[in-house]
C-alpha cells in the first residue's frame, strides 16, 4: 500500500520526466524516426539469423550471444554476436511512437575488447553509430560488455548495485540473468578504484530556466575534479524527498544535469527542486522508489 501511495505521488512527475529524459536522450546524434527502413530491417533480420545459427552450433562459447541493457521503463538495447559471423545491435522504444535504430557488421574479440566493425556507417537517424569499443567484465557468473567510454558509470552503478538498477543500464548476457554477482566485477585495473571510495556529495547550485514546462534542468558544484562524469546518477537527501537526476555535461568544478524523478514522500505535496538542495552519488536504501516505471 506504501508503494502505491508513493508511486501515485510521483506518477506525473514520473511522466514528465521522461519527456526530458528523451530530449536530452545522449544515446544518438540523431533521433531516431520511426521503424527501421526496408533495407536496413531485411539487412540486420538476415545477419540475426545468421547469428543465431551459430550460436545454436556453438553453445558454450563463454562471451558470444545476446546481450540486453535497458534504458528506461520503455526502451531498450539488444546486442547479438558472434566471432565468426558478427554482430548485430538494435535500439527500440515505444515513447512517441514505435523508433527503432540498428547496424550490423563484424566483431572481433581480442585483448580484452570486442571491436565491432559497422556495416552503416554515414549516420542517419535509424542507423545506430557505433563510435567506440566493448569490454567484457565479469561479475561472478554474470557476462557483461560496457562501452570503453561508459567504464567509471559501470563502476558507479556497481556501488548502487544493491539499491538501484543502474547496472541494468548495462549489456548483459541474457543466459546470466538469474545468476550470481559475487565479489566485484573485474574491470580494466586503471577503473578499479571507482569501486571504492566514498560517495560524491553535491548541493545544486542553479535552477535553468525551463525551455519547456516538463523539464527541469539544474548545475550541481561538483564536476570532474571530483569524479563525476555524463551520465551519472544523484539521489536528494537533504530534504528527503524522491529526486533522481542525471548528469547531462561535467566541468571541471561544476556539472550540468536534469531530474529524471521528483515528488514528495506524502502524496498530498507538491514539490520543486531548490537551490541549497544536497544530493549524494550513493543509492539510498529505497532507491527503486526513484527511477520511473
Amino acid at each position: 500500500m506504501q508503494r502505491k501511495i508513493t508511486q501515485n505521488a510521483i506518477l506525473l512527475a514520473t511522466l514528465l520526466a521522461l519527456v526530458a529524459s528523451f530530449t536530452f536522450s545522449t544515446a544518438h546524434s540523431q533521433r531516431p524516426t520511426g521503424p527501421l527502413p526496408d533495407q536496413l530491417q531485411k539487412a540486420v533480420d538476415t545477419k540475426q539469423s545468421a547469428i543465431k545459427q551459430a550460436l545454436d552450433g556453438d553453445p558454450k562459447n563463454e562471451w558470444a550471444g545476446n546481450y540486453y541493457s535497458q534504458g528506461g521503463p520503455t526502451a531498450g538495447t539488444l546486442l547479438s554476436w558472434h566471432p565468426k559471423v558478427g554482430f548485430v545491435v538494435r535500439w527500440s522504444t515505444c515513447s512517441y511512437g514505435w523508433r527503432e535504430s540498428a547496424n550490423y557488421g563484424a566483431a572481433m574479440l581480442r585483448d580484452r575488447t570486442l571491436a565491432l566493425s559497422p556495416e552503416w556507417s554515414g549516420g542517419g537517424p535509424n542507423v545506430y553509430p557505433i563510435i567506440k569499443a566493448l569490454v567484457p567484465v565479469l561479475w561472478g557468473e554474470q557476462h557483461y560488455f560496457v562501452w570503453s567510454d561508459r567504464l567509471i558509470n559501470f563502476c558507479y552503478a556497481v556501488k548502487n548495485s544493491s539499491n538501484a538498477p543502474e547496472v541494468d543500464a548495462f549489456l548483459l548476457k541474457d543466459v546470466d540473468r538469474d545468476k550470481r554477482r559475487t565479489g566485484l566485477p573485474n574491470v580494466p585495473a586503471e577503473y578499479r578504484k571507482y569501486l571504492f571510495g566514498k560517495p560524491i556529495l553535491a548541493t545544486i547550485s542553479e535552477i535553468k530556466p525551463n525551455p519547456e514546462p516538463w523539464v527541469r534542468e539544474l548545475t550541481l558544484n561538483v564536476g570532474t575534479s571530483d569524479g563525476v562524469v555524463p551520465e551519472m546518477k544523484f539521489y536528494a537527501f537533504a530534504p528527503k524527498i524522491y529526486m533522481l537526476v542525471e548528469i547531462l555535461e561535467a566541468g571541471e568544478h561544476a556539472s550540468r544535469a536534469y531530474v529524471i524523478t521528483l515528488g514528495a514522500r506524502s502524496f498530498e505535496k507538491t514539490v520543486t527542486p531548490r537551490v541549497g538542495w544536497k544530493l549524494t552519488s550513493r543509492a539510498p536504501k529505497d532507491a527503486s522508489y526513484y527511477f520511473p516505471g
